[in-house]
């Protein structure tokens, strides 16, 4: 009898893991769309480029490497950031007690209150601003390197020192099993 509970247990925990990764970059790459929209950036580079940038989201969802997401958004030629959205990923432990399902149906939720109606006090973009999604990957978990993921390339950020930071908090609630929090580099 024991046996079957914990492979019941393990099923379940094994689908609270799956449907947290699919969850967590589903909402991430709405969570861009909606910045992009309200800031009056054109998504038609993020919408051409969602397959590369799915699957590498969700591969480092998958190992756990992904430790941010950043749009970073820019002047053309500029080694200076203009504004900067940075989700923050947070990991629950894989071998921590499974929850129930009833509980895990409860903790689903994007939480974008604060966000939208913030984005109306930021300062207007330049004109002919252009952004970039720029990931901060862990370099190691479990003691395995991230893995290469086709269409990603190293690169480095550019400067944020000039804009202020404000903290929204956690934004993303993915099961209990990811959480992502969201800060913003900018001007207002």
């Amino acid at each position: 009898m024991s046996t079957v509970q914990q492979r019941v247990r393990g099923q379940v925990g094994v689908k609270t893991w799956a449907m947290a990764i699919n969850y967590v970059a589903n909402e991430v790459f709405r969570v861009w769309l909606i910045i992009l929209q309200q800031r009056g950036l054109a998504n038609e580079h993020l919408l051409s480029q969602r397959e590369v940038l799915n699957k590498g989201v969700f591969t480092w969802l998958l190992t756990r490497h992904l430790k941010r997401a950043i749009l970073e958004v820019y002047q053309e030629g500029s080694s200076e950031a203009a504004e900067r959205w940075d989700m923050i990923f947070t990991y629950a432990d894989p071998n921590e007690e499974v929850r129930s399902e009833e509980e895990v149906d409860s903790i689903w939720e994007t939480y974008l209150d604060e966000i939208t109606p913030f984005m109306t006090r930021l300062s207007a973009l330049p004109p002919g601003s252009v952004y970039r999604v720029v990931v901060d990957l862990h370099d190691e978990v479990a003691g395995q390197p991230p893995p290469e993921v086709e269409g990603w390339s190293s690169t480095t950020l550019r400067n944020a020192n000039d804009l202020q930071k404000h903290d929204f908090g956690q934004i993303i609630s993915g099961g209990g099993k990811i959480d992502v929090a969201m800060e913003l580099l900018g001007h207002w």
